[in-house]
């Protein structure tokens, strides 16, 4: 009875069990005495009684004692067990279903449950534990001729994995394998809008890099606030780039555009993105700015009209400085921030700012994810962003946007105020606001979705679509 359960996995369901051995009077009489030994631990009774391994080891050595044949007979049962009793939430599952159907070499369907598997740990922001279990699922496809297919998917998911890592060569060559394997003009184009297509350009002297994903005839340009990387629109990339054309910049000081020069304040990056959108073509985008890469657009809005469309802003501040000068609304990072900015404590300062900008429940991981990214940037890069900024300071010009703006903002949002959505929704000429409920600073992040229908009705229409309990 053990080795049946060693089969089922080290937190096993009583259920599954059954059906492997047809005595059930027995099998209760067993589990009673494999919990008076203290092999095993009852967990759970509801919905379906539900047991662990004590220790792994106990797990490992019961299921050694059994056959290889055995083995695999088991594992192909236990699957076909799982998806019987619990056909209405199979995702719950998925990881335990890809092993029972590795275990039992049914290939194409170890590669359908590891596939499935992925997306779920993508979806909780688990990016190297999906990546491990992508690679599962590859492994699984590779080894069953007539899963070509089923190893295209795998393979464009593992560059979508590598992208919201920031890991763009990488990406592109999973891309590139994942199109080697069809023909098909339509998936082809697919898999082609999804592939980070480096450009650059100079200005006074500088390397500016750029990135095009897409060919859709209207172009989007998302500019971030320097440190967060080009990680995070890749939500919004795997959602917009089978309709746009989709820029997204390497600001100086990151990426692979040239390091920073110090001072840098934001009237100098709006000049580099200009130089960037007019070797784009020059046409007038789109312009997506987050945070702090807003002020930027506004700033570029205003000096050269002819190249901004509409503006998107997301949680954007108003006053300029990152001290406390200002009248505006912002939460205050606090004394130990400033001093450990003050004492060159990288580490600390941002183990207090990154909560601000990560901070609804179940992101931990997202959090973590962000917190690397900024370590690995050039240390001047993360001091001036941190540094005191005059050019960011939009409170005198806002009245002044011509463009169509949409102010977009998370009602939990712990780094910039709730209040400076409105107020820069009142004061840009006919701009207007959408608010996510419950968000934080990365609305996009953790609302893709309905980010993206918000974005898609504002540049069809100039309007926010109705949101749920609105007049009521």
């Amino acid at each position: 009875m053990l080795g049946l359960a060693s089969v089922v996995g080290r937190e096993f369901s009583g259920r599954v069990l059954e059906r492997l051995h047809a005595d059930a009077t027995l099998l209760a009489r067993c589990l009673e005495q494999l919990k008076a030994l203290e092999l095993i631990q009852q967990v759970r009774l509801l919905p379906d009684a539900g047991y662990v391994f004590k220790q792994a080891a106990t797990q490992e050595v019961a299921y050694e004692t059994l056959l290889l044949q055995r083995r695999r007979a088991l594992h192909l049962k236990a699957a076909e067990t799982m998806e019987e009793l619990y056909g209405d939430r199979l995702s719950e599952f998925s990881e335990a279903l890809a092993r029972h159907y590795r275990h039992g070499e049914s290939w194409a369907k170890a590669a359908r449950y590891y596939l499935a598997a992925t997306q779920s740990a993508k979806a909780h922001y688990a990016y190297q534990d999906a990546l491990g279990l992508c690679r599962r699922a590859l492994d699984a496809a590779e080894k069953e001729e007539g899963l070509a297919a089923e190893r295209g998917d795998v393979l464009v998911l593992l560059g979508d994995l590598r992208s919201l890592l920031d890991e763009l060569e990488p990406a592109n060559a999973r891309y590139e394998e994942a199109l080697a394997l069809t023909d098909d003009a339509e998936r082809r184009l697919w898999i082609e809008n999804k592939i980070h297509r480096p450009q650059s350009t100079k200005r006074d002297g500088a390397k500016l890099v750029y990135y095009e994903h897409g060919t859709g005839e209207e172009t989007l340009i998302f500019v971030n606030p320097i440190v967060y990387g080009l990680a995070v629109f890749q939500p919004l990339l795997e959602r917009l780039c089978q309709e746009f054309r989709v820029i997204t910049v390497d600001l100086r000081g990151t990426g692979a555009s040239a390091p920073l020069p110090k001072p840098y304040f934001t009237d100098a990056h709006m000049e580099d993105v200009r130089a960037i959108i007019e070797s784009a073509g020059g046409k007038p985008l789109t312009c997506v700015g987050i945070s702090r890469g807003s002020n930027l657009l506004v700033k570029l809005a205003l000096a050269h009209p002819q190249l901004v469309n509409r503006l998107v802003l997301i949680g954007a501040p108003i006053g300029g400085a990152s001290g406390r000068e200002s009248s505006f609304p912002k939460f205050d990072l606090g004394d130990e921030f400033l001093e450990a900015l003050e004492a060159k404590d990288v580490l600390r300062a941002l183990s207090i700012f990154i909560p601000t900008v990560v901070s609804e429940p179940g992101t931990e991981a997202l959090a973590d994810l962000l917190l690397n990214s900024l370590i690995s940037l050039p240390r001047k890069s993360i001091e001036g962003f941190f540094a005191s900024d005059p050019d960011m300071d939009i409170s005198s010009v806002m009245q002044q946007v011509a463009a169509p703006t949409l102010v977009m903002h998370g009602t939990e949002d712990r780094r910039v105020p709730l209040e400076c959505a409105s107020i820069i929704a009142e004061s840009i000429p006919g701009a207007v606001l959408h608010q996510f409920p419950e968000c934080g600073h990365l609305p996009w992040i953790t609302a893709p979705g309905e980010f993206c229908e918000v974005l898609r009705h504002f540049m069809r229409t100039g309007e926010v679509p109705p949101q749920p309990g609105a007049g009521k």
